[in-house]
């Protein structure tokens, strides 16, 4: 129902090749938009373009529910000034903080995190942008987002506020054509009273929480003071219930 999309056709600065049945969110201007939103026309009234926020290269919109979702797009450009790129969104960050966000970025960054086998600098500072602002990533280890002539890369990402981490299922990399060097990604924003009935499709990761944003240094500290009491309680769990409250 919406689609995030970066660095789009356009003709005469208007994002053309609009599926159909879609409206457009993008920032008009002089300069030529590289992010836009898509979104079903027969919903896409119940959604705003924040237009402080929206440059040519991000797009901020937000839907008229309660409680708030900001949904975002961006395109961050190949060269040494990621931090020129990022203070429009760290912006929009400091002024609302956002506690529902979802976040799709052509990063054209490297990192770990988002399971890129290679890590340069830029995926550094990302993820250290990330890690100011308390924001996740979503990605599943389920293949290369892009494809061309230089090579393979990971540098698509979905980055989510922690209180919309676990709302994010079936996240994966599509097969199906797009016409693009970039690969196609989809993935479920499941809503808080059917998360208990969702059915996630197998996966090879194990991820259940925002693990990237974890204090790990407390996280030790409890484990040795009370390690001993922790293996009991594990041990003696007999229902997947007992688990989850004894690891949780």
């Amino acid at each position: 129902d919406i689609l995030l999309n970066q660095e789009p056709y356009c003709h005469n600065g208007i994002p053309s090749l609009t599926p159909i049945n879609y409206t457009p969110f993008y920032n008009p201007s002089n300069t030529i938009p590289r992010a836009c939103i898509y979104i079903k026309s027969d919903i896409a009234h119940n959604f705003t373009l924040i237009h402080s926020f929206s440059t040519p290269d991000d797009v901020v919109i937000a839907p008229s529910t309660n409680p708030t979702l900001d949904i975002s797009s961006s395109y961050l450009p190949p060269y040494d000034t990621l931090s020129k790129y990022l203070q429009p969104f760290e912006d929009f960050l400091t002024s609302l903080n956002p506690t529902n966000l979802i976040w799709g970025l052509d990063s054209n960054c490297k990192h770990q995190m988002w399971y890129s086998p290679i890590t340069d600098s830029r995926g550094r500072s990302l993820v250290e942008f990330l890690s100011t602002h308390s924001l996740t990533t979503a990605n599943e280890k389920d293949g290369h987002t892009f494809s061309g002539p230089q090579g393979e890369s990971w540098i698509d990402i979905t980055v989510t506020s922690k209180n919309m981490a676990h709302r994010i299922h079936n996240w994966l990399v599509s097969e199906e054509e797009t016409h693009s060097d970039h690969n196609l990604i989809t993935f479920e924003l499941v809503n808080h009273n059917s998360i208990t009935n969702v059915i996630r499709k197998d996966s090879n990761n194990t991820r259940k929480y925002a693990t990237q944003v974890g204090n790990w240094t407390l996280f030790q500290n409890q484990i040795r003071q009370r390690s001993k009491q922790w293996l009991l309680e594990v041990n003696n769990a007999t229902e997947k219930i007992q688990l989850d409250e004894t690891i949780s």
